[in-house]
């Protein structure tokens, strides 16, 4: 953040000398001087912004298996690694890790579609009958 700070005060230094001329700093220099000012405050915002911005809250094995059963559901029993990976908001290889997980907990079952697209079956009990 300082970057930034420092940045601005020379950029405004070398602006307010190029727009009234009274500066005895050739023309030349001052605008190679607001150039590298102008990146550096770039550079220096990003930073900031790449450090202090929204992260991404880490999801858990429990709630992400627990997304994927929720998202199974709503597709009708079957999900695929890409589906979990963008509902899910998570990379493909964590996808494919927790349906694997599923898949040793006897939770879901891999299937090879006749396309040969791997799904991964969940079934469900059927919600219990009313009295």
């Amino acid at each position: 953040m300082v970057l930034v700070i420092s940045s601005v005060f020379f950029v405004t230094a070398a602006i307010g000398d190029i727009a009234t001329g009274a500066s005895d700093t050739d023309s030349s220099t001052l605008w190679g001087i607001l150039v590298f000012f102008l990146s550096a405050s770039a550079v220096g915002g990003w930073m900031a912004w790449a450090n202090l911005g929204p992260r991404r809250r880490q999801v858990s094995q429990q709630e992400l298996e627990l997304k994927v059963l929720d998202l199974a559901r709503e597709l009708g029993g079957s999900v695929t690694v890409v589906e979990v990976a963008s509902d899910c908001g998570v990379s493909v290889s964590v996808a494919k890790q927790a349906l694997d997980r599923l898949c040793g907990h006897g939770v879901a079952t891999p299937e090879l579609t006749d396309a040969g697209l791997m799904v991964y079956r969940v079934d469900f009990l059927p919600p219990p009958a009313l009295p």
